[in-house]
């Protein structure tokens, strides 16, 4: 059986990177509203309180680092992707320069290199996503597959959009910037 798509991927730490900051934003995102009114919220009621003489500084202080907390994981975006991506690279999880060709029949997909194969029905993939120059396929919530929308060799971007939309359904979120 000959595959619909074909795409190969070198994986870089540049690739790592941008797919690592993708997933923060994901993860992190929905609850960074939610994160930045409570802490907002505190502060709020804290310095109230305090103005109103019926807090000492001593609370204003354990309230700010209340606050803080709600908000840490966004202020340190950076920071958490850079020490991931040192850290992976001490590692021998991620197989940088090394290069992946995935190829996609009708019913699964098969992801294979010089050192390793690996075979996943649709029904498998947790979620996957499209952005704008890449498409993101999770296998669970830690390990994804990048593929670069430049690096199709056969079939295109476009079609398999749509290819992705039919076989992974509402588990597929087509355009997220």
């Amino acid at each position: 059986m000959s595959p619909l798509f074909s795409v190969t991927t070198t994986y870089t730490p540049e690739l790592y990177e941008k797919m690592l900051e993708f997933d923060f934003d994901l993860k992190f995102k929905k609850r960074a509203i939610l994160f930045y009114v409570l802490g907002g919220i505190l502060l709020v009621l804290s310095c109230l309180l305090f103005l109103l003489e019926k807090a000492s500084p001593l609370f204003l202080l354990c309230v700010f680092m209340v606050a803080f907390c709600f908000c840490y994981p966004m202020l340190l975006k950076k920071l958490i992707v850079t020490i991931t991506i040192r850290n992976a690279l001490r590692s021998d999880s991620i197989f940088f320069s090394q290069t992946f060709f995935c190829e996609f029949f009708e019913e699964y997909l098969e992801q294979k290199s010089t050192q390793s194969a690996l075979m996943i029905y649709y029904p498998q993939l947790y979620k996957a996503y499209e952005i704008p120059d890449a498409f993101y396929l999770y296998q669970s919530r830690q390990k994804a597959i990048i593929l670069p929308k430049a690096n199709f060799t056969l079939g295109s971007p476009q079609d398999f959009s749509l290819f992705l939309q039919q076989k992974a359904g509402d588990r597929f979120f087509p355009a997220v910037s």
